[in-house]
């Protein structure tokens, strides 16, 4: 018996291994119309066409989850271990922590009830940074209401969902912000506020004085693994070819200072600092104040991170 239902089992998987090449395809031939509103809304939240990163199909008896080499590279996985299929339990791994029981319940919750799914998550990279992305499928059940097959495709969100991200803090920031009146208040409040947003490990502002060529720490967040900055330092101390920039009214980003010509000369490392992004606050044609972001390690500023941080700093 437990002979005929392995070969039983290994039958079914054979078959949806052998089925691979036309997930595209029979994806979307299954999901049609069904999928037509959902990619409506999605392009029309976004205002242009959205790409699609992949197609899957999951058999659920006997819990085989197959996708295309897009959605492999989607999720970090390899191409080959989802052409032959893996069980869903192994495939989810890559949701981000924060949203995997929420996706694990409403694809629990699609299964036993049938019909459309829809979810919007984050999955992680090679890089180790985070994508996000809308999941959109169907339960397809047997005449007796047993779940049988759920395909279904993802799309990417990752703009859209960082324009949400990104209004929706500036929203907050302004509503924090509005009773109060004190400069140094209003610069810690912002500071901790985006600090906590982009996950770095220090945030605050340093003003200038351009007549002594100097810099005074008058407010900083810290995350608790850096130290905070207090006191007057030279502003050679911080590279002269960012102190040149600054003064010009441009925002310098240094992925590593350790590699930029700007920052080669001078040791950052004494204020725990690896990467780092500088936005002028420049008033009647002087840099007034510096805000500054810090992180202990490497890190590739996103263009959109730094356009926020403008925005903080304006």
């Amino acid at each position: 018996m437990c002979g005929a239902h392995a070969a039983g089992e290994g039958e079914q998987r054979a078959a949806v291994a052998d089925n691979y090449d036309l997930l595209d395809d029979s994806i979307f031939s299954a999901l049609g119309s069904r999928l037509t509103p959902a990619f409506r809304a999605a392009e029309a939240a976004v205002g242009r066409p959205l790409a699609v990163l992949g197609t899957w199909v999951w058999t659920i008896p006997p819990d085989v989850f197959t996708a295309d080499a897009r959605f492999a590279r989607t999720f970090s996985i390899e191409p080959q271990a989802l052409r032959e299929g893996r069980p869903l339990s192994q495939v989810v791994q890559s949701i981000h922590p924060e949203d995997s029981p929420r996706i694990e319940s409403l694809i629990a919750e699609t299964v036993r009830r049938g019909g459309p799914y829809r979810a919007e998550y984050r999955v992680r990279q090679l890089d180790g940074s985070w994508l996000w992305i809308e999941a959109n499928g169907h339960c397809e059940h047997d005449a007796e209401g047993r779940p049988l097959r759920f395909p279904g495709v993802l799309l990417d969100i990752q703009q859209r969902k960082r324009e949400q991200l990104r209004q929706g803090f500036l929203l907050t920031l302004a509503d924090h912000l509005r009773t109060l009146e004190d400069p140094h208040a209003i610069m810690a409040e912002a500071a901790g506020l985006l600090g906590r947003y982009l996950d770095v490990h220090r945030v605050g502002y340093a003003e200038t004085d351009m007549e002594t060529n100097t810099a005074t720490f008058v407010s900083d967040w810290v995350d608790g693994s850096v130290p905070h900055l207090t006191g007057t330092f030279p502003l050679e101390a911080f590279g002269a070819g960012s102190v040149r920039d600054l003064s010009q009214g441009r925002t310098v980003v240094y992925p590593d200072v350790t590699r930029d010509e700007r920052t080669r000369e001078v040791d950052l490392s004494v204020i725990h600092t690896r990467a780092a992004v500088g936005v002028p606050l420049v008033r009647e044609q002087r840099l007034r104040a510096v805000l500054f972001l810090s992180h202990r390690h490497a890190r590739a500023w996103q263009p959109e991170e730094v356009a926020l941080c403008e925005d903080v700093g304006a």
